[in-house]
């Protein structure tokens, strides 16, 4: 197994410099990523996707409780995923049209103790 013909294709080095503020604290964190894209908004690009996927991911996490599901046999597993992933997207499509109406999407849907096979 020759490992170098893998990095071969990855010409670029790239760092995002991430800052948060969270009760009048600055953080800062640094991430690098090996890459082969051409230019600095491609880049970008790619780092803006990558984020807005862990988002959704986090936002499943905590509403659903994703991370605690133990959904592993037969189609269940995709289907349950389905399943809250419309979910999610009506309650943020209704916030949108409704903004007045702030509730949490944890009392409207609760899959914590539903075990679908």
């Amino acid at each position: 197994m020759d490992a170098r013909k893998d990095w071969a294709k990855h010409t670029e080095i790239g760092m995002v410099i991430r800052r948060c503020e969270t009760k009048g604290k600055v953080t800062e964190e640094r991430a690098y990523h090996l890459g082969s894209v051409n230019t600095v908004e491609d880049y970008a690009r790619g780092v803006r996707l990558h984020w807005g996927v862990e988002s959704m991911h986090w936002s499943l996490d905590v509403t659903f409780r994703e991370d605690a599901n133990r959904t592993r046999s037969g189609k269940a597993p995709q289907n349950l995923a389905l399943l809250k992933r419309v979910a999610m997207n009506m309650v943020k499509k209704d916030q949108e049209r409704y903004p007045q109406k702030k509730f949490e999407i944890q009392k409207v849907f609760s899959f914590s103790k539903t075990r679908l096979s």
